[in-house]
């Protein structure tokens, strides 16, 4: 679809759609616009429709100076590998909850560059023999979650959410409830912050459940993410919450700042939500902040939450605070 050409009122739009549809592709540029108005449409990319039916393999959506708009879940590989959404230079797309890599999926990738890309839910890599999935977002632009963000879910592996908005405030991203890295079972999933600006608006957690290693958060150069309005259960930075979810961590350095503007910081100890109890957490797990400042009780010197823990019923947990930051 080519030179501002329209494709609209369809349920939905699916390349490589079935076990052995491989080597498929799409291209939009120049201005043209895909537009689905059904709820339960959704963009497939090796994928069969929004409920993440397996499709084919090496598939191809390709959009350039385009607008993508649609409701229902997008799925770029399902029980497939080696798929690629990308959405390039001043495309504008509006999906409903996006998932790269789900099943048995591996190496499926969703490129942002110098786009705005708005969601109400991402997910990168869900499945026990999945691994290898990622999303690369390069700026300047926009990634707007209207939901949580995972990265390494249901024991994925391996998976990754690289954003770098080239220059200093390159790069806006906002996600209004929670960012995890690393669920249960799940390892080696990794977020990257560079030069852009990342506001989270419930609780982060690296290493999210028993079984989730090293997993990990790393915020560098350009980079400032920002935590607020922590629910009133739960804790604003978690790393480690359970036995067994050992050597993660939380990396915030190089010019990188991280602001929390209420709750507290849990290492080697999670939450029960409904109380916001301590419950044992895992060993070997870090933070490290440079340039920073956490208000870690909020105004609220009684509330059970904001207790801060280093290491609960686990061993060898270290938050190390640097250069220029405060902590109240």
């Amino acid at each position: 679809v080519d030179r501002g050409g329209l494709v609209s009122n369809f349920n939905g739009f699916v390349v490589g759609g079935a076990p052995g549809a491989n080597y498929n592709s799409l291209i939009i540029a120049d201005g043209s616009r895909l537009i689905s108005y059904g709820a339960s449409s959704g963009f497939q990319v090796g994928c069969s429709n929004a409920a993440g039916i397996q499709g084919g393999g090496n598939n191809t959506a390709f959009l350039s100076n385009s607008v993508l708009l649609t409701a229902g879940a997008s799925f770029v590989g399902s029980g497939s590998s080696n798929n690629t959404l990308s959405l390039l230079g001043n495309t504008r797309a509006s999906l409903g909850a996006v998932t790269v890599g789900y099943g048995a999926a591996s190496n499926n990738a969703l490129i942002v560059d110098n786009s705005v890309f708005t969601n109400t839910s991402l997910t990168i890599g869900n499945g026990f023999t999945n691994h290898g999935n990622s999303m690369i977002v390069t700026g300047p632009g926009r990634l707007a979650v209207n939901g949580a963000t995972v990265v390494g879910a249901g024991g994925s592996t391996n998976n990754t959410l690289s954003i770098d908005g080239g220059t200093p405030g390159g790069m806006y991203v906002t996600n209004t409830t929670t960012l995890t890295v690393g669920d249960a079972r799940s390892g080696l999933n990794t977020l990257t912050l560079l030069n852009a600006s990342m506001t989270v608006g419930s609780a982060v957690t690296v290493g999210g459940g028993p079984g989730a290693i090293s997993n990990r958060i790393v915020g560098g150069a350009g980079a400032a993410f920002t935590n607020i309005n922590v629910s009133a259960t739960v804790p604003g930075l978690l790393v480690g919450t359970n036995a067994g979810a050992n050597f993660n961590s939380f990396v915030v350095t190089n010019g990188g700042r991280y602001y929390m503007s209420s709750g507290a910081v849990r290492i080697g100890a999670g939450v029960v939500n409904a109380t916001g109890a301590a419950i044992a957490g895992g060993g070997n797990n870090t933070v490290i902040l440079s340039n920073s400042f956490l208000n870690i009780y909020g105004g609220n010197l009684s509330f059970v939450p904001d207790v801060t823990w280093i290491g609960y019923g686990s061993s060898n947990n270290t938050f190390s605070i640097l250069g220029d930051s405060e902590v109240y």
